[in-house]
């Protein structure tokens, strides 16, 4: 049981909740481990000591009735058990149905070791891509609880594009990985625009090339882009020149999402 103990003790400091529904969730937390389920009762039959599953069935019921669970305790929870004093972000957003209900949520995670835990998120009231007000309106709520000065990057997919939203972060000094579509425009050189593939044409697979500062949309950003084995182009906008952005980015191309596990 020192297992139970030392993340009651972690549970306890973050939370703030009695010892009685500290301990019970510590151990429902274990025992999903144990039976990779989320069924009460597989729960319940998982619990350690002589009680009998039907009470510690009915001891599950009633901790989900009778408690409203504040998700701002549970982000400041999995921020603090990280190891980071600078977080990676991830923004996401997982669309399905239930039924004929469309379920569309916009998803603010924290990256630690190839996986997007949610922190924060948002029931999108639509269909379709979220909008800039909806996206601003999710990194406000993570910089009252957090403050944006956390974050290490952000990474984004090919959706998460446009040119408020890019004013939004430059203006609050958010670092950015974002993907872009292979057509969209990127300044030249030498005057005028191409569609971004085209800059990464001569590549190889596996290759990847830097291209600096470049115009995208109203934003001056740089540019770096890589042929993936597939033959598709890996084209990524980011708010600084780092060597690093292709492999940082690519973290979140194998990041398993858990909201929508």
């Amino acid at each position: 049981m020192s297992d139970i103990t030392e993340l009651t003790a972690v549970l306890k400091a973050s939370l703030g909740w009695n010892l009685a529904r500290v301990k019970c969730l510590s151990l429902i937390m274990t025992c999903l481990i144990k039976v990779q389920s989320v069924n009460l009762r597989k729960l319940a039959s998982a619990f350690p000591g002589a009680t009998l599953m039907d009470s510690n069935y009915k001891r599950l019921q009633r901790l989900f009735r009778s408690y409203n669970l504040n998700f701002t305790q549970v982000a400041r929870l999995i921020v603090a058990m990280l190891p980071y004093t600078k977080l990676t972000l991830s923004l996401d957003r997982t669309n399905w149905k239930l039924g004929t209900t469309n379920i569309n949520f916009l998803v603010l995670g924290v990256v630690h070791k190839g996986v997007a835990f949610p922190i924060l998120w948002m029931l999108l009231p639509k269909r379709g891509n979220s909008s800039t007000a909806e996206r601003i309106a999710l990194m406000e709520r993570y910089a009252d609880i957090f403050g944006l000065t956390t974050i290490e990057c952000l990474l984004a997919d090919r959706e998460f594009i446009g040119d408020d939203w890019l004013s939004y972060l430059k203006e609050n000094k958010v670092s950015f990985r974002i993907r872009i579509r292979s057509n969209m425009l990127v300044s030249r050189a030498q005057g005028g625009t191409s569609a971004a593939k085209s800059f990464f044409r001569n590549l190889t697979m596996g290759q990847s090339r830097e291209l600096g500062l470049r115009t995208v949309g109203s934003h001056k950003l740089c540019v770096h882009g890589a042929k993936l084995e597939t033959g598709k182009y890996l084209i990524i906008v980011s708010s600084g020149n780092n060597s690093t952005v292709l492999d940082d980015y690519k973290k979140d191309g194998k990041l398993k999402h858990y909201f929508r596990a």
